[in-house]
């Protein structure tokens, strides 16, 4: 056990300023770089992957649901174990380079072979070949594709407790990396724009292949080129390998402080060293059921919405094709401009109440998407602002509450992030596959009133569900985590000599009263 001891700080050293810690700049844009091939992936895929495969490859409604679910449920299965692999199998060969970052080599590479195959016409398929088999030949690539894509976004995600050293940044990294993720959705649909605007058809069909190939294509070269980035400025952290806990040392608390004045200093001594939580042990943790109905509800408003904008853009207000590209764009703009601001949000007002205002304004967009008319239809961009504030603060506050469950238990951090993105992709390919069951048939060029209808129902109910059950379960199961005047100076004590103001020496004597004995 820890015992406080009281002594007099003579004089500050001369190397306080050195004490900071903080993670080194270039390991910070490094590791933002390393997801830049999922996210440019991800913007085309939730975005265009069902109005390309339904109304340029040609595949049934239903079929078109059923290739999505089977793409959303490898990766749902791939992605737990993806997570064990990433926390437990070290390559010896591989293990100087570092655990995570040799799983994220070897996704890369899966990710930039498949990815050209998907949005290309089938090389296995003629005129006179069976139905099945466009759907068998591109459900193959999709799992080879995710087989990759969830290798990167596990290593890249649970890398985010070993390299941040502060509990700040934490926020800051996944407010970077949210923020990248919508900075590669701005360059996908400018790329589209520009691709779809030279098509000389008015609206999406089979006609349009090659502009989508073309996009593929660009995506593989500039993904490819960030990962390199990632690889050579990253540098993964001994302790992700060897599963030892490392040990910071804080910056001084008070950089005017005299140079004889009071000090306190917590030590832990002979303190048992943390052992990382199991896989059962996280199964009997009630928040862990939480964090995953929140997280699952979060990826499913931000992920459907995603998908169907193009849809009620072209189906419910009847735009044209151009709009696929330049109204996606706009939420984008508004949501990488959130991501930079959520930070200076949550300190404010803590990240429970960050995420609340998030679903707040998404069912704020949700109900003015539904209200919207065709004759009014240009107001639909403020609705687009509006959408693309709350899903982006919602992204980057539902990862930063998981990066906070997992707290100290970073060696299993891979596990959680595995079953969180189990539980989303599941869900998220279930909810797809229902609404394309249910979505009316229409015949090519004919404009469909009931479909309209259909999209604008799916479009806002089943994100503001989703918030709503979201918001529900924070506001109940999630406490708010008030800071107070001293705790950062009890938290920073708690580690290292501190020097303290003589007028905060009572409020800390009575802070020390109330830790438990494990801190002190």
């Amino acid at each position: 056990m820890g015992v406080p001891r009281l002594f007099t700080c003579l004089q500050k050293p001369e190397n306080a300023s050195k004490l900071k810690d903080r993670t080194p700049l270039r390991q910070r844009i490094s590791y933002s770089t390393g997801h830049i091939f999922n996210d440019l992936c991800s913007a085309v895929w939730f975005t265009y992957f069902i109005v390309y495969f339904n109304k340029v490859v040609g595949l049934s409604t239903t079929d078109t649901g059923l290739l999505f679910l089977i793409a959303q449920g490898a990766d749902a299965i791939l992605t737990p174990f993806m997570g064990i692999g990433c926390d437990r199998i070290v390559i010896k060969r591989f293990a100087p380079y570092g655990k995570r970052k040799t799983w994220h080599l070897f996704g890369t590479i899966f990710v930039a072979v498949a990815w050209p195959f998907i949005f290309s016409p089938c090389f296995a398929c003629a005129e006179d070949s069976p139905k099945w088999l466009p759907l068998l030949y591109y459900s193959v690539t999709v799992v080879i594709f995710h087989v990759g894509w969830a290798g990167v976004q596990i290593a890249h995600l649970s890398l985010i407790p070993e390299i941040a050293r502060r509990p700040g940044e934490i926020v800051e990294l996944n407010a970077v990396r949210s923020g990248l993720t919508f900075v590669c959705g701005i360059f996908i649909y400018v790329v589209t724009w520009i691709l779809l605007g030279q098509a000389s058809e008015e609206g999406i069909s089979p006609n349009l292949a090659k502009e989508f190939t073309h996009l593929s294509l660009i995506v593989v070269a500039i993904g490819f080129l960030f990962s390199i980035v990632f690889h050579w400025g990253t540098i993964e952290p001994a302790t992700s390998t060897t599963g030892e806990r490392k040990e910071l040392t804080e910056e001084p608390l008070d950089e005017h402080s005299s140079d004889q004045s009071l000090c306190v200093e917590i030590v832990e001594r002979d303190a048992p060293s943390h052992k990382p939580k199991t896989w059962r042990q996280w199964f009997k943790d009630p928040q862990f059921y939480a964090m995953g109905v929140v997280y699952t509800c979060s990826r499913i408003t931000v992920n459907v919405s995603q998908s169907y904008f193009p849809f009620y853009l072209t189906e419910t207000l009847h735009f044209q094709k151009e709009a696929i590209a330049y109204f996606p764009l706009v939420i984008l703009v508004t949501g990488a401009i959130s991501s930079v601001l959520v930070k200076r949000i949550s300190k404010s007002l803590g990240t429970k109440w960050t995420f609340c205002l998030a679903c707040a304004i998404v069912l704020g967009a949700c109900a003015w998407f539904y209200l919207q008319t065709i004759s009014g239809r240009e107001g639909v961009y403020a609705a687009a602002f509006i959408l693309g504030c709350g899903n982006s603060v919602m992204l980057v506050t539902v990862l930063s509450m998981t990066a906070d469950m997992i707290g100290i238990d970073k060696a299993s951090g891979g596990f959680v992030y595995s079953v969180m993105g189990f539980l989303d992709k599941g869900f998220v390919g279930a909810v797809v596959l229902v609404i394309q069951t249910f979505y009316p048939d229409s015949p090519d060029g004919v404009i469909c009133e009931q479909c309209g209808s259909y999209v604008r129902l799916v479009f806002t109910l089943t994100p503001g569900i989703s918030a709503v059950i979201s918001l529900v379960i924070v506001g109940l199961c999630f406490k708010s985590k008030l800071v107070l005047s001293c705790r950062p100076r009890i938290e920073k004590a708690d580690q290292s000599t501190q020097t303290i103001p003589v007028e905060c020496l009572a409020d800390l004597y009575a802070k020390i009263a109330e830790l438990p004995s494990s801190n002190v």
